[in-house]
């Protein structure tokens, strides 16, 4: 096996904790020697069970839960991209191979904007199932939205193999298991109009679509699929899919539309409260509703543009040892935050957005917004609600505020 340099070294961006190395088969990510130490499972990185293969290991705080869950992400190749999915579990060895309480979902993004394919109740559903249940080990298997139908049951099959699953009495395939929305996602590619963000990253519009919400209110959902930055595709460089929703008139000159750009967190998606993202996420939608228009962005920039390998790594840092976020990623070598932004960019010349009213804590994206040429006509700060986080959570925040990067966002006395 050869080795490669990573990407991101080669572009200046940052460090990994995590080498690329090329076979015949493509890349995969190794574990640096040395760079991250006493890290349990991490033995297993690169190993491949049936169709899938260990990315990454990491620990999640989760609501009721005397205990960090456990996850692993894995990979596995799809039609014309790496698919990633995600395993929350928790349970001994003896336990996993006894008995154990599974269910399973497929990532969509109606999960991330309430919309009326149900997927977001669904999954709400599967996680109080699982999680909240008085059984002594459980597992939550989320599918990568590029999952089709026939793929699902090696997937699964190999996650359960390398976590050593030994009896599953039943595990959902039915053809109906996805919604309407993924299938036309997967199967439909209505554009393909490119743009070129200002770093020089290629990012391709694939879909124009109307959209409900829950309550029958109609809106509009956009996908930008962000091509990787090096030539050859990698389990670590897949293509990135960015959905932003579209709420009313966003271009009334007399009633600027509320933006938030989000960046991806499915820790918090799938029961995590060990931050603020899917709170803050929910607000934010709130008030585009009652607001009459806004813009949701969706990036998929998984821990702040890391990704979600190097983001599982620190996990192990922040929840088993009470760091915060910036203790842990310079303990690792990792830099805070690698977000260029050029989605803004691309969306301010798509869309013509001149002026918004941005809803997010970070000095950041306010900067950004106004540096690609959107005028932010006020910030609305998003409060963090402690009683719904984990005591990391408030570590994480009061970090944040002390980097000078964040405006205070604790709660208000």
């Amino acid at each position: 096996m050869k080795e490669r340099m990573n990407p991101y070294e080669k572009s200046g961006m940052y460090r990994s904790a995590v080498d690329f190395a090329v076979d015949d088969d493509g890349m995969a990510f190794l574990p640096r020697s040395g760079e991250i130490v006493n890290q349990q499972g991490i033995e297993r990185i690169g190993e491949q069970f049936g169709v899938v293969q260990i990315l990454a290991t990491g620990l999640q705080s989760t609501e009721g839960e005397d205990h960090p869950q456990k996850m692993t992400l894995f990979a596995s190749r799809g039609k014309d991209n790496h698919l990633h999915h995600y395993a929350f579990w928790y349970g001994s060895e003896r336990e996993r191979q006894r008995e154990m309480l599974i269910g399973t979902i497929q990532e969509c993004p109606g999960m991330y904007f309430n919309l009326d394919c149900g997927c977001s109740q669904r999954r709400d559903h599967v996680v109080s199932s699982v999680f909240h249940q008085d059984a002594d080990a459980s597992l939550l298997l989320s599918f990568d939205p590029e999952t089709t139908t026939p793929y699902r049951l090696p997937v699964a099959r190999g996650v359960f193999e390398a976590l050593g699953i030994r009896d599953v009495q039943y595990l959902q395939t039915n053809p109906e298991y996805g919604c309407d929305l993924q299938r036309r996602l997967t199967t439909e590619r209505s554009l393909h109009q490119v743009f070129y963000t200002p770093d020089g990253r290629i990012v391709v519009k694939s879909h124009d679509m109307p959209v409900r919400f829950i309550d029958g209110d109609f809106a509009r959902m956009i996908v930008y699929e962000e091509q990787p930055l090096s030539e050859r595709r990698s389990y670590g460089q897949k293509i990135k899919r960015h959905y932003v929703l579209i709420y009313g008139d966003i271009h009334d000159p007399n009633k600027p539309p509320i933006a938030r750009y989000h960046s991806s967190c499915k820790t918090a998606e799938h029961g995590g409260n060990a931050c603020d993202c899917r709170l803050q996420r929910e607000k934010t939608l709130q008030m585009i509703r009652e607001h009459g228009s806004g813009i949701l962005i969706y990036a998929d920039e998984e821990g702040m543009g890391l990704g979600a390998v190097n983001k599982f790594w620190q996990t192990h840092i922040t929840i088993s040892e009470s760091g915060d976020i910036y203790k842990a990623r310079d303990l690792l070598d990792m830099p805070s935050d690698v977000r260029t932004y050029g989605l803004i960019d691309v969306l301010h010349r798509d869309l013509r957005i001149n002026r918004v009213s941005l809803a997010s804590n970070n000095r950041g994206k306010k900067q950004a917004f106004e540096v690609f040429g959107v005028e932010v006509v006020e910030s609305m700060h998003l409060r963090a609600d402690y009683d719904k986080l984990a005591k990391q959570a408030r570590a994480d925040i009061l970090a944040k505020i002390a980097s000078g990067r964040y405006d205070d966002f604790t709660p208000k006395s």
